[in-house]
């Protein structure tokens, strides 16, 4: 068994926290996107309407 979690990335094997951190970074960077990309389409639709 191993000793811990560690998520592989090529390899570079991250620990737990790391690990952690890279995907709560990437998930905020994702729900970033989806804010910024919901407000341009929402603009849009409302430019269209008019």
């Amino acid at each position: 068994m191993s000793d811990g979690f560690y998520i592989k990335i090529g390899d570079k094997e991250l620990g737990m926290l790391p690990g952690g951190i890279l995907a709560l970074v990437l998930g905020l960077a994702v729900a970033g996107y989806g804010a910024y990309d919901y407000t341009q389409q929402s603009a849009a639709i409302e430019n269209s309407v008019r």
